[in-house]
């Protein structure tokens, strides 16, 4: 008969031949890339996230956020946002995720916003 070991709750022990003798608890195989070390076997803690499954320990796409970074933990998906690069211009406009700073285009150049620069046609007037 086995009995699971008092100290050690992983291991069995049986009695053989007038002697105890414990091992391991055998586990069964896992099926996920980045099974949960939890209790005495692995197991695996993918996710659920908007119809889609996810293993444990990988990346969540959410095409609908883009600005958060989600990630599969031991069943639950955890977001963050993602960082913003800083902006340098005075007056920045609320971008998708970030602020962002506007610019213009003015014949076939591009310039910042704040920049200044000569009329590249000074014969025309503004």
């Amino acid at each position: 008969e086995e009995v699971p070991d008092p100290n050690n709750p992983c291991q069995i022990c049986q009695c053989v031949r007038s002697s105890v003798q414990c091992q391991r608890v055998p586990c069964p195989p896992v099926a996920c890339a980045n099974p949960a070390d939890i209790g005495c076997c692995p197991v695996c803690q993918d996710c659920e996230y908007r119809g889609h499954r996810y293993d444990n320990g990988g990346e969540v796409i959410s095409e609908a956020d883009r600005c958060r970074t989600c990630k599969c933990q031991n069943g639950t998906v955890h977001c963050r946002a993602n960082p913003c690069p800083s902006v340098t211009c005075h007056h920045p406009s609320r971008g998708h995720c970030c602020d962002e700073c506007e610019n213009c285009l003015y014949q076939g150049a591009r310039y910042r916003d704040g920049d200044k620069f000569p009329d590249p046609n000074p014969a025309t007037s503004c």
